[in-house]
């Protein structure tokens, strides 16, 4: 019976009076000899049994993670999903940015792009849909491919996907079915025609009609994929016809289209078809639009085919057809044989953002041909050296893969089912650009090849989101990942002339504010991963001292002379403020690491800038003027307030994560912050209005607060920093489709859960984590440091005084491990004690060097029920 396990029941519908007995029978062993023979489905791999890709796919408004359930490898730019709808022709906005929303009963089509959890529709390019009839002229005009689904007949898990494809459509009841009425796991259900009521199959133990039964499967769809490549398998009943219908102006985006040009080739000799298609949507248009090349091949001959371009008119047997303003796509035939069984036609879609050779290349690659290793062959073609079946399990080992180097032991279902979940989430992007032979589109729109001591070039990095939680936790769990990316934005400042503060593909989108690439580079700098640091401090020094063409930051010339953006340049001119010292920080750093000790000695001063902003009697942070005049808002819980960037003037209250001793000690006393720090959170609760809307304290499903929890740190008060994480766990990260409490953006949000489960949090752009409450009774994680070209590089700490010393790692893998004791009971939620290696600690602070420095290191806490003293040092 395929039902998730942690789906959330539906109400019970009407009831209705059972029949008589022998009516029941009669009408049961009927329908048993009608029941056709069942294809079974891919079996779920049990290391990845704990991943629900459904979480993060329902919500409204801001509280919405934005995610999907189709499958990808890690850091894939591939990203084969269901894009969905309420009806065929509803889709509801502000839900779909990722294609995907849990209430919908009808997928559109399976397209092949998109963003990864961010508050904006764009990409959901290359739109394909399997089916049983003709497209009709009317479907065609309209686009309209799509078929009714039920999350009964739906499962996912980390690099595979499946959903029965129905005719007719399911109420929005998600009730569970029973095992006497559910198809075996990855059957085509009910391949007969819509049966008479039976209360046998149609109802609930409890006499309540089951409304799923209400849905005939046609199709069973399935999707894995590989970098560059998605794999699609159509099975198809014993008496229906297959088509495979391609729509290359389909797109998420809240335009009509963005898709504004597109052409489809057919080689049916050969069984392939390829084509191209222009997206310039809501924030590709930014980096002045991306091109998507394909290539596809079937695994079996169509008989027949037809294409359309803008006139929106089926052409039997036209192999090219090109649109310009709406429409151009195609549709292929595969019958069914008399006396045949369901029948499966498997589908491999390749792309690439570069050219069309290089989509041949990506396709030979991982499809063929290949004779040697053939295994299905398409008309007249050479044979294919893949299959679905091999794709998706390469697909689930990558994953395995990614997974492999932690374990935890203990914690509930639920928690583990949390945790893993996020930790998918996290590893689904940024996006891994570089194709077959090492080729990746730069900044200067040339085609380069990657180093060759680099495995992949990134791009798609939400920064303003990300350097907080997201790439901390790469650059702490999987450092050669993080390695290549901070390559990769080193890269982007020298072939395009400036570092990125949110590049998408091949381009600057200019999205959001400051130049946090200064805080990710020295994050890994710190950390000892080998990337040209002089070429990374060139442009982090550009970008605070002088305006950029792309992705700089805002009236410097206030900021450099009276040490704030003035209210008149720039009503935002405080979260800029805010943003530029915590960027300056950064730098300083790293011109500390590269030998800079003047500029050491100015970027220090001026990430000091913040105390500019803090108004003296309100406590509040405020925008000023060139004058000195504070711009207080009215209203401190304003959310749409336009002086700050998505929040109010609470969420920007303790946003100094950078300097946190500084600024409690800004304060008139430690108490009166943390007395306001706990009204911060105690007014957050209970919001009337959910996550639909930004809740004007405590804010857990936007970014410029998600360090807020933490600060009790820097004011010695870490017992009320664990109380607060481990309530933000238990009631804002959930088994459900709404178990994220916002845009997930990039992983951001996944990754401050994984960083509370674990009992760390980073200061990102140096060594130093806070350690807080572990949940599970052990999180064991094995770190293989990164080696480049210039062999193994120390982690490196700056002091005060801008002094920088070097740690080397002494092996090249250390297994650190956290041990919470007493962690079965859920009460026990407060540190009353730690270790380190066996030695008493204190603080509640560690560094990256006191734990990575050897093969080894253990961290033991001891947690209870009421708070302690520890850590108030």
């Amino acid at each position: 019976m395929r039902v998730h396990p942690l789906r959330p029941p539906g109400t019970r519908p009407l009831r209705l009076p059972l029949l008589r007995l022998p009516l029941l029978l009669l009408v049961f062993v009927f329908l048993l000899a009608l029941s056709p023979p069942c294809v079974r489905a891919r079996p779920k791999p049990a290391e990845l049994s704990w991943v629900d890709p459904f979480i993060g796919t329902n919500g409204h408004g801001y509280g919405f993670a934005s995610l999907y359930p189709g499958p990808q490898v890690p850091f894939g730019v591939t990203r084969v999903s269901p894009d969905t709808s309420l009806r065929a022709d509803i889709v509801v906005p502000w839900t779909h940015n990722g294609g995907y929303w849990y209430p919908d009963n009808h997928i559109r089509c399976f397209s092949h792009t998109r963003l990864v959890g961010a508050g904006v529709r764009d990409l959901g390019n290359l739109g394909v849909m399997a089916g049983t009839h003709e497209p009709s002229a009317r479907h065609i005009k309209d686009r309209s491919f799509g078929m009714v689904f039920a999350h009964e007949y739906e499962e996912a898990w980390p690099g595979y996907y499946s959903v029965e494809l129905g005719e007719r459509a399911p109420s929005s009841s998600r009730a569970k079915p029973s095992p006497s009425a559910a198809a075996a796991p990855g059957s085509v259900s009910s391949s007969r025609p819509p049966q008479p009521f039976s209360p046998a199959r149609d109802l609930e133990a409890d006499g309540s009609i089951r409304r799923s039964s209400l849905f005939r499967s046609v199709v069973l769809a399935e999707l894995s994929a590989s970098a560059h490549t998605a794999a699609h398998r159509y099975t198809f009943t014993d008496r229906d016809d297959g088509y495979v219908m391609f729509d290359l102006f389909h797109s998420l985006s809240g335009l009509p289209t963005s898709v504004q040009a597109a052409n489809i080739s057919v080689d049916p000799a050969g069984g392939q078809l390829s084509g191209w298609l222009y997206n310039s949507g809501d924030f590709t248009s930014r980096v002045g639009g991306v091109n998507l090349f394909f290539v596809a091949s079937f695994n079996a001959s169509f008989s027949a085919f037809a294409t359309w371009g803008d006139d929106a008119v089926a052409q039997p047997n036209q192999t090219f057809a090109s649109g310009n303003a709406s429409h151009c796509g195609g549709w292929f035939l595969f019958p069914h044989a008399q006396g045949s069984s369901e029948h499966a036609i498997e589908l491999f879609v390749s792309t690439s953002w570069i050219s069309m050779a290089q989509a041949q290349a990506n396709h030979q690659q991982v499809v063929g041909p290949s004779a040697r290793q053939a295994t299905h062959r398409p008309m007249g073609g050479a044979a294919l050296a893949t299959s679905f079946d091999a794709i998706a399990t390469a697909a689930e080992d990558a994953w395995k893969s990614a997974f492999g180097n932690i374990h935890v032991g203990g914690g509930t279902s639920a928690n583990l089912t949390v945790f893993y979940t996020a930790l998918y989430h996290a590893y689904q992007a940024p996006t891994q650009y570089a194709e077959s032979g090492g080729m990746y589109l730069g900044f200067d729109s040339a085609v380069h090849k990657i180093p060759q001591d680099s495995s992949g070039y990134y791009s798609d990095m939400s920064i303003w989101d990300t350097h907080r939680t997201q790439f901390p936790w790469l650059a702490f769990a999987q450092p050669q990942i993080m390695q290549d990316i901070a390559r990769s934005l080193v890269l982007m400042f020298e072939q395009g002339g400036d570092l990125p503060r949110w590049p998408l593909a091949n381009g600057y989108t200019g999205s959001m504010i400051g130049t946090h690439a200064d805080i990710i580079l020295s994050d890994a700098a710190c950390k000892g991963l080998d990337f040209n640091l002089s070429s990374a401090y060139a442009g982090m020094y550009q970008g605070a001292t002088q305006p950029q063409a792309h992705a700089g930051r805002e009236d410097l010339d206030d900021y450099t002379t009276i040490g704030y953006v003035a209210y008149e340049a720039d009503e935002k001119g405080c979260p800029n403020t805010l943003a530029y010292a915590f960027d300056d920080w950064a730098v300083a750093n790293m011109a500390a690491i590269v030998g800079r000790g003047d500029d050491f000695s100015m970027f220090r001063a001026r990430s000091g800038n913040w105390r500019t902003q803090l108004e003296p009697s309100s406590l509040f942070m405020c925008p000023r003027t060139r004058a000195g005049e504070w711009e207080c808002p009215p209203i401190w819980t304003d959310i749409f307030d336009k002086r700050y960037v998505e929040g109010d003037a609470w969420h920007y209250r303790f946003n100094v994560p950078h300097d946190g001793f500084a600024l409690v000690s800004a304060w008139n006393s430690t108490q009166q912050f943390v007395d306001a720090l706990e009204e911060f959170f105690d007014n957050s609760l209970g919001y009337r209005f959910g996550n639909f809307l930004p809740n004007p304290y405590y804010w857990a499903g936007n970014e410029e607060d998600l360090h807020a929890a933490y600060m009790f740190h820097w004011a010695r008060k870490p017992s009320l920093s664990q109380k607060w994480v481990r309530t933000l766990l238990g009631t804002k990260y959930t088994t459900d489709p709404l178990g994220i409490p916002g845009n997930d953006d990039y992983g951001t949000l996944s990754a401050w859960a994984l960083w509370g489960f674990a009992g760390l949090y980073p200061l990102a752009g140096n060594n130093t984590y806070m350690v807080g409450a572990p949940v599970f009774d052990n999180f064991t994680i094995t770190i293989t440091h990164a080696v480049g070209g210039n062999g193994p590089q120390p982690m490196r700490s700056v002091a005060d005084d801008g002094t920088v010393k070097e740690t080397p790692h002494s092996s090249p893998n250390t297994v650190l491990s956290v041990i919470a004791h007493n962690a079965q009971d859920l009460d026990n939620v407060y540190v009353q004690k730690a270790t380190l290696g066996g030695v008493p600690l204190r603080t509640p602070f560690v560094t990256l060097e006191q734990m990575l420095s050897g093969s080894e290191c253990v961290i033991e806490v001891w947690l209870g029920p009421q708070p302690s003293t520890w850590g108030e040092v």
